[in-house]
């Protein structure tokens, strides 16, 4: 797209932001788990974690995590320590954050806790977290009809399960498959994450979060509050990928892997920042640049086929050759189809994804609390899916960070505006260019025929018979 000059200016300024981008985790659990079966749990958990780290060496890891008592504050203490363990051995393993996702603003939802040990167990967590969102920073945690107040017990938790489910790609349960039919509870949030619809969901919106199953990791756990049947079946871990199950952690990570693939390739300092960038960050310069180079390829294999199409005419006029021309017609019919299609999908994918990421930066940045991800949808391409993965992780990491790293409000309008108006004379730049190859290609498809003919009728003529 060719560049405004007040975009070139502004863009001359910009420093390139190298942030990985983020493979989005959370956990849900009970609160009550019977008292030794922890150490297990919290074991086969932190085996899990390091197979997830291991499996995706550049993509730092973010744990949305709602600190209630028991096996959420488990989950937190084995991840913070594992990272701790982690930073020791290399200091440069990626950047694994905890970030706290609270069903209630902090000062109320400490109330939710017994005072002493599990209290000062809560604020030490919350002291650890690398941020922390509640309503009053992120309205999907609160209530849309009265965004000054706490949704009200037990919606709140219901909100909380969705925004964790909604935002991450993994979910870690701690759960014994005993269902107790109550709103915000475990139960409710496996659900959403297989894809499937429970019978204890409030709005819509909870049966559309359903939409995205993605990979959920189940540990049985024991519980008090049902100390009976749900308690006697023990079981396995179990690994599920929405509602088919898998027999390990890596058969869940075929989308994390591209994303691992992204943060080598964002990490390469050969990355810089074009003038007319929208976002100055190395992962959109990324995208792009693979777009414009799988577009140029698509490109290529259309003049090869062209170049294809002239040797079979050729081939076909003379009888020696006929038979090689016949094998070029099976090979442009069968080959070149499909490898025109892998350049072609490419294109499509990252050029999406380019256009998306643009759109999500500007919204959170312009403080306009819609999620890219949700209006993201192809009916034509249903494997594009995976880049609403992108999407709200990109979310995550966006709201994420520090205020000091948001553009003002001033400064992100500007852009979008500029961004704007470059789409729109880029349009109507090609809109010019295709009217006028339309035309030439008229032009020659009239003189081809023309020519066709009058050589025909020479041909036939008597005079040179």
């Amino acid at each position: 797209m060719p560049p405004s000059i007040s975009t070139q200016i502004k863009g001359a300024n910009k420093s390139l932001d190298r942030s990985k981008l983020p493979l989005v985790i959370a956990v849900v659990g009970h609160r009550d788990p019977i008292a030794s079966e922890v150490p297990n749990l919290c074991k086969a958990f932190r085996n899990d974690l390091q197979e997830l780290m291991k499996e995706l060496p550049s993509t730092p890891i973010t744990m949305l995590n709602g600190l209630a008592t028991g096996m959420d504050s488990e989950a937190a203490e084995v991840f913070l320590d594992l990272i701790a363990k982690q930073k020791q051995r290399n200091p440069l393993t990626p950047d694994h954050k905890l970030v706290a996702a609270l069903p209630k603003k902090v000062e109320n939802y400490r109330n939710d806790f017994e005072e002493g040990e599990e209290k000062e167990r809560f604020d030490k967590l919350l002291s650890q977290s690398d941020f922390v969102l509640d309503r009053s920073n992120c309205s999907s945690l609160g209530c849309l009809e009265k965004p000054d107040q706490d949704p009200p017990n037990p919606d709140c938790y219901a909100k909380q399960g969705m925004f964790l489910v909604r935002h991450c790609f993994l979910l870690f349960a701690f759960y014994n498959g005993c269902e107790t039919l109550e709103v915000g509870g475990t139960s409710q949030s496996v659900a959403m994450q297989k894809g499937e619809v429970h019978s204890m969901f409030l709005n819509v919106d909870e049966v559309l979060a359903t939409r995205e199953p993605s990979g959920l990791i189940e540990y049985d756990t024991p519980r008090e509050k049902n100390n009976d049947s749900c308690n006697l079946n023990k079981t396995k871990n179990k690994y599920w990928m929405g509602t088919k199950q898998k027999s390990k952690l890596k058969d869940l990570l075929e989308i994390a892997k591209k994303v691992d693939v992204i943060n080598q390739e964002i990490s390469n300092t050969s990355i810089t920042l074009s003038s007319w960038a929208p976002l100055a960050t190395s992962l959109w310069s990324f995208v792009d640049t693979k777009a414009s180079s799988s577009k140029r390829l698509y490109l290529l294999w259309g003049f090869l086929l062209l170049g294809f199409g002239w040797l079979i005419s050729i081939s076909l006029a003379k009888p020696p050759w006929q038979s090689i021309g016949l094998l070029m017609i099976f090979a442009a019919i069968v080959l070149f189809p499909s490898a025109r299609r892998g350049p072609k999908h490419a294109f499509i994918e990252y050029r999406c994804m380019a256009e998306a990421l643009t759109v999500q930066d500007f919204w959170v940045n312009l403080n306009i609390d819609v999620d890219a991800a949700d209006l993201f949808h192809s009916q034509l391409h249903l494997e594009l899916g995976w880049i609403r993965t992108i999407l709200r992780a990109r979310k995550v990491q966006l709201i994420t960070r520090s205020k000091k790293a948001f553009s003002s409000f001033e400064a992100t309008a500007l852009a979008a505006e500029s961004w704007i108006a470059n789409q729109v004379n880029w349009l109507d730049k090609r809109i010019i260019e295709q009217k006028l190859l339309d035309r030439i290609l008229n032009k020659l498809i009239q003189v081809t025929l023309f020519t066709t003919l009058a050589l025909s009728l020479i041909a036939i003529a008597p005079v040179f018979s």
